[in-house]
């Protein structure tokens, strides 16, 4: 009976543990993602060349359209890294409120601004549908050049990459509700670019650039 009880609570320590490993991490960032020269520079100079006495926490990244366009990091307190940054919507929170104040101050606009977690520590954990089955290939080394850290962003797809080449390297069959999703959001996509290139038309007919037989079978051909 001894026996079975522990080997009960065996499996549940190990269940619980397992969930707790595996859960997402809803700071973590997720999507296509390009880091900008200065993003790699500050990640390379300032993030992994660490002062004396400190280590890398977490670097974080705010992205528009899939492009990096603010980045902000922390250090653990001490080399050991024993006391470790615990509130991460705190961080978050600053790592927005910086961007926004920057923005408005050095390129005197209101830009949205929203951050995840880029790095932890050395590793690299943005989500982008790339992630090597090795995590070993997502780590990064202290005292890295620009030039290493490059080289190990574009193996990631992270950096000098087009994102419109970029596909993820799980190559899972799309399934019929995906498929639909594509083929509805392309045809709404040539739908409206054929409506702007028939207001272009009208306008040049109004204008008397093209006349109205013009007009009209070009608005034919359009809507073919």
């Amino acid at each position: 009976m001894k026996n079975k009880f522990i080997t009960y609570l065996y499996l549940v320590i190990l269940i619980s543990t397992s969930n707790f490993v595996f859960a997402k991490d809803k700071y973590v960032g997720e999507g296509q993602l390009q880091l900008d020269d200065i993003d790699v520079k500050i990640f390379a100079e300032n993030y992994l060349n660490f002062p004396a006495g400190k280590s890398p926490s977490s670097f974080w990244i705010a992205q528009e359209n899939g492009k990096s366009i603010w980045s902000f990091y922390w250090y653990c307190p001490n080399s050991g890294c024993m006391n470790m940054r615990i509130s991460k919507s705190e961080d978050k929170e600053i790592c927005e409120q910086e961007g926004r104040k920057y923005y408005k101050n050095q390129m005197k606009i209101k830009k949205d601004i929203e951050c995840f977690i880029f790095a932890k520590r050395y590793k690299i954990v943005w989500d982008n549908g790339n992630q090597p089955d090795n995590w070993k290939q997502s780590m990064t080394k202290a005292g890295w050049s620009k030039s290493q850290l490059s080289t190990k962003l574009k193996d990631l797809g992270f950096y000098d990459n087009d994102l419109a080449l970029i596909a993820p390297k799980d190559n899972k069959k799309k399934t019929p509700q995906k498929i639909d999703k594509i083929e509805k959001t392309n045809n709404s996509l040539k739908n409206t670019d054929i409506i702007s290139q028939i207001k272009d038309l009208k306008n040049l007919l109004d204008s008397g650039v093209i006349t109205q037989e013009e007009f009209t079978k070009a608005k034919k051909k359009l809507l073919k």
